[in-house]
């Protein structure tokens, strides 16, 4: 067997399980400790708040008749939410406060305004860049 793999016979059990008794002179509901073993946290998932430490790119994509920018590939910090992106291509665009402006994340959903960008980026990512589409009108759901 390779050196890091366990049959499942091998598994640990809970750090405390509790059964009762069945022999006839111990009192009802009596609990025994089985496994007192360390749990193992070495394949526990990072906290959230760590994975958006990171910078994320964000690759702005244009459609309909969306302006196109000369520069389309950002990078962001991931703790920002998603109506910095949402400002900061408006000023980029030098649009009025007035027009209308749709985003979507990879041509499919509209993302709330206080989505963290690294929870978008770890979630929907395509090539390592978050795609965003911009467009004047309503172009998905």
């Amino acid at each position: 067997m390779e050196e890091g793999t366990r049959k499942l016979s091998e598994e640990t059990a809970p750090a405390t399980t509790t059964l009762e008794s069945s022999e006839p002179d111990a009192a009802p509901n009596q609990q025994q400790d089985l496994d007192k073993s360390p749990v193992d946290t070495a394949n526990v998932a990072a906290p959230p708040n760590r994975l958006r430490d990171t910078k994320v790119l964000v690759h702005f994509k244009a459609v309909g008749n969306a302006p196109i920018m000369k520069q389309s590939k950002f990078k962001i910090s991931g703790v920002e939410k998603f109506i910095t992106v949402h400002t900061f291509l408006r000023k980029a665009l030098k649009t009025k406060p007035a027009d209308s402006l749709f985003f979507y994340c990879n041509s499919s959903f509209a993302p709330s305004p206080d989505e963290f960008v690294g929870d978008l980026f770890k979630c929907f990512n395509v090539n390592n860049e978050l795609v965003i589409n911009y467009c004047t009108t309503e172009a998905w759901g």
